[in-house]
């Protein structure tokens, strides 16, 4: 799943077939829930809610001086997460005290995390089909192929290999949409077609350029923030019919971006590094309690009943967390949507390792952190 771009290769995983098992178990307690996991389903189309936006969820954060990381989180990070669950972050980033397996033991069933993988899946399947559709009018066949009648064997074997895949998901999604009671059993996702449809029209999927070192180190140089003055919505008024002009527009634009969106968004990744941190100290204290009886509940459940998130964004903040701390000094005024910084972390680990140089570079720092008194942007 990790760093997609739109290639489905990318976004879903298909069943794993070295695996021996052929179904992955519902929960024991899902033919008594109201059909909870597939409520996104429109019961019509069966099209999926796939559209949640990263920053919607976490919404506008116009952080004050006295604002705690807790009220942070319960005002702005509350949501229904269906992100897919990652698997364990690399052994670099695991916690020290807590091991994979013990990890994955207290955030619940294998079988249950399969089952919510195969979902999440099976959405960002069905979006790329959407986005596929809203392509294909668009598409120019090739100058061979526009002279064609009818396809070639060559093609219309990729046209039967992509329909087998994709009536085989539609199957799939619509015996889920059934209900967890007429569900019990979900069948593994068939592999990949080898050959996507786009090839038919010479358009090949697009993934993000991948940055080296250096390329990397000095694209962060250049989101560098002055976080020394804060975002505040009250100063970015204007009246519309001020702009007049492209080059006001532009100005104004410019005006907003660096001065208040960069800004806030640094002063956003400074709190979520530091919350990061605190959701590896409370999963300590869990794990602990979990193993001498005290705790029965699972992190998932814990997290979801007593701050409103699952434990994937959890894992997602704490993995962050665990590589950029150190450098947190610094890399606490970059201005970057989290998303954006966590799509590159094989990038930014690969960037910390390169040399001693830019190593030191983002170890030390150039600003004061977020300071409790700060002035304003204007």
């Amino acid at each position: 799943m990790e760093d997609s771009d739109g290639d489905i290769t990318d976004i879903v995983t298909s069943g794993d077939e070295d695996s021996d098992d052929a179904d992955v178990e519902m929960p024991d307690n899902a033919a008594r829930q109201p059909n909870p996991w597939f409520s996104v389903v429109d019961k019509e189309t069966f099209e999926l809610d796939v559209n949640r936006d990263f920053e919607e969820r976490i919404g506008p954060c116009g952080f004050e001086a006295n604002f705690s990381p807790v009220d942070y989180f319960d005002k702005f990070l509350k949501t229904e997460d269906d992100d897919l669950i990652d698997r364990i972050v690399d052994e670099t980033n695991r916690s020290a005290s807590i091991s994979s397996s013990q990890e994955e033991e207290l955030l619940g069933s294998p079988t249950a995390l399969e089952l919510e993988q195969e979902i999440s899946e099976s959405q960002a399947v069905h979006q790329n089909l959407l986005d596929y559709s809203e392509q294909a009018d668009s598409l120019i066949l090739s100058e061979d192929m526009d002279r064609q009648s009818e396809w070639s064997r060559d093609q219309l074997s990729i046209l039967d290999e992509n329909l087998s895949y994709y009536t085989t998901c539609a199957d799939i999604v619509k015996r889920i949409h059934t209900g967890p009671a007429e569900s019990k059993k979900l069948p593994k996702f068939p592999p990949l077609p080898k050959r996507k449809l786009l090839s038919l029209y010479g358009e090949q999927a697009k993934k993000r350029k991948m940055m080296t070192p250096e390329e990397l180190h000095q694209y962060l140089i250049t989101k560098e923030i002055d976080v020394t003055k804060t975002a505040r919505k009250e100063v970015f008024f204007f009246s519309a019919s001020d702009i007049t002009t492209p080059d006001i527009a532009v100005a104004k634009l410019q005006e907003g971006y660096t001065r208040q969106i960069q800004r806030q968004e640094a002063t956003s990744m400074c709190f979520n590094l530091q919350y990061g941190h605190l959701l590896d100290v409370t999963f300590e204290l869990y794990a602990k309690e979990k193993e001498s009886g005290l705790q029965q509940q699972k992190w998932d459940d814990w997290l979801k009943q007593n701050i409103g998130i699952s434990s994937s964004y959890s894992r997602k903040l704490r993995e962050i967390s665990r590589l950029l701390r150190p450098y947190m000094p610094r890399f606490s005024t970059v201005g970057l949507p989290f998303i954006e910084v966590y799509s590159m972390r094989k990038e930014l680990k690969a960037m910390f390792s390169y040399s001693e140089e830019i190593m030191r570079y983002w170890s030390t720092q150039n600003q004061p952190i977020i300071q409790v008194e700060t002035q304003s942007s204007q």
